[in-house]
């Protein structure tokens, strides 16, 4: 079997029937999905969607504060400003161009840090790269981690249902995995460590790099513009993430061509499509 058609955990309802078409699962299924795979209790190989969900939990009293405290012209601006530009900016050129695509190389491991920090950390670099491979070789078929043909939740909660590699790879398998991530400068798991905690990423240095990285931009937003400037700021990245990438609100609109033929364009229909990660 091909590398790209099992380097993904295959949800519980599968990719496609005994036909070969695409299984649309009903709401309820997509939901149990995404329940059973945020579940650490269950089986703790769940932590790295449970890990980034988590996060996002984590800024939700950032946005309350905004809007309770800190609603004023000039943090909606520097707000807009910061998701618009600068986070689509990174989401561009860190999660697409360069962790998935390899487009450009770095001098030294320093400007890949740099880069790789220049916005709050939310969005697992590992979720997001192996199943973009996955979605260029099988966009729009049955095994497309954010096929929109299955509907605005099968993409929207594709983060946990589809994009998370498998927890059963084999050592030759977890190390092609490897070679499409080591130049990231993720820390990776060991082959025994895979097998414990079913992702490529370390959860040490995971949770490390997360508090680190908070911390300091927090900080530096804090001396720019207090605490209303921190909080406007921070509280963007709830609405960054759940907008990231194709896992968002899609529509799909089939446009005729000159021969006849249907073809699929996905469109994005948030406002936060500059968020970058195409």
């Amino acid at each position: 079997m091909p590398f790209l058609d099992h380097v993904l955990q295959q949800p519980a309802y599968g990719w496609q029937d005994a036909g070969g078409t695409l299984i649309k699962p009903t709401s309820g299924e997509i939901l149990r999905e995404f329940s059973n795979r945020l579940n650490i209790f269950k089986d703790k190989r769940n932590w790295l969607p449970f890990f980034s969900w988590f996060k996002v939990f984590c800024l939700i009293p950032f946005f309350m504060v905004f809007l309770s405290s800190y609603l004023t012209w000039w943090t909606v601006l520097a707000a807009f400003i910061y998701s618009m530009i600068i986070m689509g900016t990174h989401g561009t050129i860190w999660h697409h161009r360069y962790c998935t695509h390899g487009a450009y190389k770095f001098r030294n491991p320093f400007w890949r840090f740099f880069t790789q920090n220049l916005t709050i950390n939310v969005i697992p670099e590992e979720i997001y790269v192996i199943s973009h491979h996955v979605h260029h070789a099988k966009s729009d078929q049955p095994g497309d981690p954010y096929n929109a043909q299955a509907g605005f939740l099968y993409c929207f909660l594709a983060d946990v249902n589809h994009q998370p590699i498998a927890k059963d790879l084999s050592e030759a398998d977890n190390n092609r995995v490897k070679l499409l991530m080591q130049h990231t400068g993720v820390t990776p798991n060991t082959y025994t460590q895979y097998q414990k905690w079913g992702s490529y990423v370390n959860p040490l240095s995971a949770v490390k790099s997360w508090l680190l990285n908070w911390l300091f931009w927090y900080l530096a937003f804090y001396l720019v513009g207090g605490h209303p400037l921190a909080c406007s700021l921070l509280e963007r990245q709830v609405f960054g993430r759940l907008a990231y990438g194709h896992s968002t609100m899609k529509v799909m609109q089939k446009e005729k061509i000159n021969s006849g033929r249907e073809l699929t364009f996905v469109r994005m229909t948030n406002p936060l499509t500059s968020y970058g990660l195409e």
